[in-house]
């Protein structure tokens, strides 16, 4: 595939749609580097996803996941 900045890769993509009842994330499993470097999240829902100006890929292929529920 070609990466936004014009870069040839070859990738192995794996996607997986888990389904949680509760949107929280426990943390305390995280290394001291992956709680230094993570320091938010954010759950998008599928019309922020569909609006968003912001590079999601594959966007059709994620959008179409979660509407399956």
């Amino acid at each position: 595939m070609m990466l936004p900045g014009g870069e040839a890769v070859l990738a192995d993509e794996r996607f997986f749609v888990v389904w949680v009842k509760s949107q929280e994330i426990d943390v305390t499993g995280w290394s001291h580097h992956e709680q230094r470097v993570i320091r938010r999240h954010h759950w998008w829902t599928i019309d922020e996803m569909e609006r968003s100006d912001e590079t999601i890929f594959p966007r059709d292929l994620i959008i179409d996941l979660v509407k399956l529920k």
